[in-house]
């Protein structure tokens, strides 16, 4: 699993400006918003082989995305800071 720093790293290399969002583990999505039940990410969500939206700007992800996601294969999200 990816730890928060190797996410932010990656993004950063990627080009995503990390100034008001964060890059978060897929599966630390739930643990870390305020709620405790989801979050909504801060751009597309897009699979990692074939580059097509899994989840839109603004989607919720909640436990049943976050599987999702991550059947898919991907490592990270960029949230909304």
């Amino acid at each position: 699993m990816l730890t928060y720093s190797q996410a932010r790293i990656h993004a950063a290399a990627c080009g995503f400006d990390l100034v008001s969002t964060d890059a978060v583990p897929v599966h630390k999505i739930v643990s870390r918003s305020k709620s405790g039940k989801g979050a909504w990410p801060a751009i597309d969500v897009v699979h990692p082989a074939t580059l097509e939206v899994v989840c839109p700007a603004g989607y919720w992800i909640d436990d049943k995305e976050v599987e999702l996601l991550t059947s898919l294969g991907v490592d990270y999200v960029i949230m909304e800071d």
